[in-house]
């Protein structure tokens, strides 16, 4: 038999998505043949990058990229759900303006440093993006340079102003 899987639903929220792996992995595994898998509406943020589940669960993005690999399965991500989401690469956001640089500031410099927690997400991010620390809150912390997660880039008050104005749009969490 021939299947093709709709899934609507993002992964963390739904039970669909976990369904929908272990319906194929058992299709697969009966030896039936599986065509697409379409991620429609929420269900595109199966296929983003970004996710970073606590180190006790389950990652089931990495879950459907290893099954895909492994069975040479066809993943599609529909473009309208995706942009909707904010689920784009790097030239679809470059297309969109939608671009980004990140700065961190204050405490958030924490976050740059080789080791930390979120580690792998700031290396995700610097695949497609500018990822920037405030040298004076690296200082006013004690924090070396050296300690950095590579190809981040240390700036002063004048770099941070720059990105500011070289951006359109400027937004900021604390």
């Amino acid at each position: 038999m021939k299947f093709a899987v709709l899934v609507n639903e993002g992964p963390y929220t739904h039970q669909s998505s976990d369904s929908a792996y272990h319906f194929i992995r058992a299709a697969l595994d009966e030896g039936h043949e599986v065509l697409r898998v379409f991620f429609y509406h929420d269900g595109v943020n199966n296929g983003t990058r970004l996710t970073t589940p606590p180190q006790d669960d389950r990652h089931i993005p990495d879950r459907w990229s290893e099954l895909s690999k492994e069975h040479g399965l066809d993943l599609v991500v529909c473009v309208a759900a995706a942009q909707r989401r904010g689920v784009v690469d790097a030239d679809e956001q470059r297309r969109n303006r939608k671009d980004a640089n990140i700065l961190l500031i204050e405490d958030g410099v924490y976050g740059a440093l080789k080791g930390s927690d979120i580690e792998t997400s700031v290396r995700v991010c610097l695949e497609d993006r500018g990822f920037y620390v405030l040298g004076p809150d690296l200082k006013a912390r004690g924090i070396s340079e050296d300690h950095l997660i590579e190809g981040i880039e240390v700036v002063d008050y004048k770099g941070f102003v720059k990105l500011a104005a070289n951006s359109p749009k400027v937004q900021s969490w604390l």
